[in-house]
């Protein structure tokens, strides 16, 4: 799908959410979101994101030069 700068945005919210829940974090705890990444050791969802559509872009570019 295309990503849109409002799905990125909620994206990273519910993320940020899920995470701070796998550490016991609340909002109130004043942590920053590179702090609980760090301590959960997960990459950044947008990498994550960009490296996959590149797979996909690379696959259709291998697969149109076949033909």
């Amino acid at each position: 799908w295309a990503m849109t700068a409002d799905n990125l945005k909620r994206l990273k919210r519910t993320e940020m959410q899920m995470l701070g829940r796998m550490m016991g974090v609340s909002l109130g705890n004043g942590l920053s979101n590179e702090v609980i990444k760090k301590g959960l050791g997960v990459y950044e969802l947008l990498d994550v994101v960009r490296c996959i559509r590149l797979k996909w872009f690379d696959h259709g570019e291998r697969k149109a030069n076949e033909d």
